[in-house]
């Protein structure tokens, strides 16, 4: 499909889909209705964030369980291949984060530590989907189970303009690390279990072995990360450019319906 490999995704945790019709149509639609409802200034004031240089857009896209937009249908062979793989294990799309990096991204929030600020700007964040930080001190527990995920440009951008990294491979390495950990314990207990320990010394693992990859693709194009791949955002360098209105990606990550899966090797 549009020369994507599978077998290549899962050694190395991510794969890029080329340039379809159809999914350009998509991006322009969404990018339509973004605009309309940022211009309306309809969205909480906690989805702008880092100084005003980010805009998280958590479910911000106002898509249909099928990915659709009114009549623009969210389709073509990219999204074919994925449901072919996937399509069993999840049951809708989820409403799609849209996130906006603009120029001078990233500063630092109110209350943000130095520490998770150089994190940010020198680690580019790297994180896992999921694995959220939960309370003052931050202990880390899994507690939303995505299928993958998948990234959808709405504008185009170069290298530098707060692209997206992964970390080569290291869905393998933390797979392991939270195997030892999960896998022996009934997986309703999963989100009760704190994983801070195992989490950390799999990402210095990963920071030591695996190679970051900037992943950039024009609009009409989109890439996938594995669910367990680290992952981040390079800060915008000065010689970043994009579209009108920041770096616009539309983000699917549709939820397992079934626990299981997430540790799961051959999903």
């Amino acid at each position: 499909m549009l020369g994507f490999n599978w077998d290549l995704f899962n050694q190395k945790g991510w794969g890029v889909f080329g340039k379809e019709v159809c999914i350009f149509n998509w991006a322009s639609q969404a990018k339509k209705s973004v605009c309309e409802r940022l211009l309306l200034k309809d969205f909480e004031n906690d989805q702008l964030r880092c100084g005003g240089t980010w805009f998280v857009g958590v479910n911000f896209l106002n898509n249909d369980k099928f990915g659709g937009l009114g009549k623009v249908t969210f389709k073509g062979q990219s999204v074919h291949a994925i449901t072919q793989r996937y399509g069993s294990m999840f049951h809708t799309w989820d409403q799609a984060q849209i996130s906006i990096c603009f120029k001078g991204y990233p500063q630092p929030m109110a209350g943000e530590s130095h520490t998770s600020f150089n994190y940010r700007k020198n680690r580019f964040n790297a994180h896992v989907d999921g694995i959220l930080p939960i309370g003052s001190t931050k202990r880390r527990y899994a507690r939303e189970y995505h299928a993958f995920i998948l990234g959808v440009p709405l504008v185009n951008y170069n290298k530098f303009a707060a692209p997206v990294v992964v970390w080569e491979g290291s869905h393998k390495i933390m797979h392991e690390c939270l195997s030892k950990q999960l896998i022996e314990l009934d997986t309703v207990l999963w989100k009760s279990e704190d994983i801070t320990g195992i989490y950390n010394e799999a990402r210095q693992e990963i920071f030591v072995k695996c190679k970051p990859q900037i992943v950039t693709v024009p609009v009409g194009g989109s890439y996938l990360i594995h669910r367990l791949a680290l992952h981040g955002v390079m800060p915008w360098a000065e010689n970043g450019k994009s579209g009108h209105g920041g770096r616009m990606i539309a983000y699917f990550r549709p939820q397992f319906n079934q626990v299981k899966f997430w540790l799961n090797r051959m999903a």
